[in-house]
């Protein structure tokens, strides 16, 4: 019985040390497989953590700078501030430049021929003279470089221009503005920035603004050619005196380049025309804000520059991120875009519905200040 009994106790023994070897080595394995989750979770949040800082430096790393006609106005300016908002908000670096002297056709193709050099991701250009650009266009698209448009309807050598507006419905817009201001007969000289083929959106907005006579206010005619006037607001007002002192029976002056309109209504006051001659046409109400007051410019009409600014400097950004657009689609400071294929050539014409007017009596902010 004795020997039974030991012999019980050690089947016993064996089994409790058998148990106790089994629950040690299960406890073993999910503390080794706990660990190996922890650590691969680890590994996986800096995986992620890393993809992120390499996501938000690429960001910081792109550059997109905007070339425009010109620099100094307070129209630019505001435009710089839109562009400068937008680098912000999106996190990289944009800027905008200019040709030292008001448009300069060779410096404007120089400044985007050492962007080209400089290796910058992206660049947004309104060409003073639209075929002169093609060839530094072309070396920007061998590097890779993203490179639109603004101001230039079928640009050759981009795949975008974007424009805030249809540019010929714009100008139709135009001259029924004036009309309500000069009435249905009278006789006008119109202002671009550069004759043909340069400066096509204003040379656009003319073209509208002729083809609505034409068609609804016969009796409407130019009493000569339209005039450059180069963005420049002193060559502007000495034309307009010219214009005043040859053409007795000239009343209303129609212009296009920002600086155009101030130019104008600065002689049509000097002249003491206020009523006689209507002026109008595209700028913003900083810079026209006393004529507006005096009665020497009827109106005034644009789109607000800051909003251009950011939304070309975002489009160009989205262009480079491989991001694509669509017809209809809404874009932040733009608005719902309609797309169009180029009338020559490869590309699409973009036209938002930025477009804005302004009056003596709607130019001014709360603070009682001009809007922008």
């Amino acid at each position: 019985m004795k020997k039974i009994a030991l012999i019980a106790m050690v089947v016993v023994l064996a089994i409790v040390l058998t148990s106790i070897g089994v629950g040690c080595k299960t406890t073993t394995t999910a503390e080794t497989t706990a660990a190996a989750t922890t650590a691969a979770a680890a590994e996986t949040t800096a995986a992620a953590e890393t993809t992120a800082a390499a996501t938000e430096a690429a960001k910081k790393d792109i550059e997109i700078v905007f070339v425009h006609k010109l620099l100094g106005i307070p129209w630019i300016f505001r435009e710089t501030t839109g562009v400068e908002l937008a680098a912000k908000e999106l996190g990289i670096k944009a800027s905008l430049t200019a040709p030292q002297k008001s448009g300069d056709v060779v410096e404007q193709v120089k400044v985007v021929e050492d962007l080209v050099a400089r290796g910058v991701d992206g660049i947004v250009v309104v060409p003073v003279d639209p075929a002169s650009m093609v060839p530094v266009f072309e070396k920007a698209k061998e590097k890779g470089i993203v490179v639109i448009t603004s101001e230039s309807e079928n640009q050759p050598g981009v795949d975008y221009d974007v424009e805030p507006f249809n540019n010929f419905e714009y100008g139709k817009w135009q001259m029924d503005q004036l009309v309500q201001f000069m009435g249905e007969k009278g006789n006008i000289a119109c202002f671009t920035g550069e004759l043909p083929p340069g400066t096509p959106a204003l040379n656009l907005w003319i073209d509208g603004a002729l083809a609505q006579a034409k068609e609804k206010y016969p009796d409407i005619k130019e009493v000569t050619e339209r005039l450059a006037m180069r963005d420049d607001a002193e060559l502007t007002y000495n034309l307009s005196i010219d214009l005043i002192n040859t053409y007795p029976e000239l009343t209303g002056i129609f212009t296009t380049g920002a600086s155009g309109a101030p130019g104008a209504a600065k002689a049509v006051e000097e002249k003491g025309k206020i009523g006689k001659i209507f002026v109008g046409g595209t700028s913003i109400p900083s810079m026209t804000a006393q004529y507006l007051d005096s009665g020497a410019l009827s109106f005034c009409s644009a789109w607000d520059p800051a909003d251009l600014g950011y939304s070309l400097v975002a489009f160009v950004n989205s262009l480079i991120n491989g991001e694509t657009f669509a017809d209809g689609q809404d874009i932040p400071h733009l608005g719902k875009i309609t797309m169009a294929p180029y009338s020559e050539g490869t590309g699409t014409n973009v036209y938002g519905q930025a477009q804005a007017y302004w009056t003596k009596d709607t130019y001014k902010g709360e603070d009682g200040q001009p809007l922008f």
